[in-house]
């Protein structure tokens, strides 16, 4: 008979840690996010270079992993400087908000203008002093003049 007390498979913490992990391994809604995650990466020609131990294990660590998502309030796994592969040394967790504020901020960086969000623009040629005066003379929304200013496709519109 062995005492309770010193019985690890009972009360050791670390029993308990890789009952957890082997619960979350087998779990399938995890499984399929991370089949996802992968076949999202490789849609847009990112290398995939997780295994879905390592690509747990971030989450875990992050301690986000129950608000995993795709909408505002949720967490993601970001890439420094959105650039290069998805590998558990070139990621990190963040709110999805955080990441697409990153996101524009780079943009607007390799374009080579203005760390901040623009007060003011320029389209074709024509200056307005906010981007709601060119959303009004352009017929659009003011956050549709910031995400093309921010846009390559659109050398026509931008930063003032």
């Amino acid at each position: 008979m062995t005492n309770s007390k010193f019985d690890y498979e009972t009360t050791h913490p670390i029993s308990h840690m890789i009952d957890m992990v082997t619960d979350l391994l087998e779990d399938k809604e995890l499984d399929a996010a991370y089949r996802d995650h992968r076949k999202s990466a490789h849609r847009r020609g990112i290398l995939w270079n997780f295994t879905k131990e390592t690509w747990l294990k971030k989450w875990i660590e992050s301690s986000h992993l129950h608000e995993r998502g795709k909408g505002k309030g949720t967490y993601c796994l970001c890439r420094y400087f959105d650039k290069g592969d998805y590998s558990p040394e070139n990621t990190y967790v963040a709110l999805n908000e955080e990441n697409d504020r990153f996101r524009g901020i780079q943009m607007t960086l390799e374009r080579g203008n203005a760390f901040s969000a623009p007060r003011g623009c320029i389209i074709d040629g024509t200056y307005y002093h906010s981007l709601k005066s060119a959303a009004r003379a352009n017929n659009c929304n003011h956050r549709t003049v910031s995400n093309r200013i921010a846009n390559p496709n659109f050398p026509e519109w931008r930063a003032a």
